[in-house]
């Protein structure tokens, strides 16, 4: 069931959405660690 929904994902709209969900994600990381790193320093 679920390797259905995966290649559902994959597929049109749904890859561009995860794609944009992963860059969202990985951006927000990278933005958080360098708040915490920036409030352990100080």
């Amino acid at each position: 069931m679920s390797e259905l929904v995966l290649e559902a994902t994959q597929v049109g709209v749904g890859a561009s959405t995860v794609d944009a969900a992963a860059w969202v994600l990985l951006l927000g990381g990278i933005v958080l660690a360098a708040l915490w790193v920036r409030a352990l320093t100080t």
